[in-house]
């Protein structure tokens, strides 16, 4: 679970052509990820 976010992270933060605000993006995504079941 947090591998992906991690992968997530490092493939858009080098990314500053996309002009993506990470403040807007990865809460929502931390929160989608926190609160989807883990895998067991």
């Amino acid at each position: 679970m947090l591998l992906v976010v991690s992968v997530v992270v490092a493939v858009v933060t080098p990314v500053p052509e996309l002009d993506i605000e990470p403040d807007l993006i990865l809460p929502p995504l931390l929160y989608a990820t926190a609160l989807r079941p883990a895998p067991s």
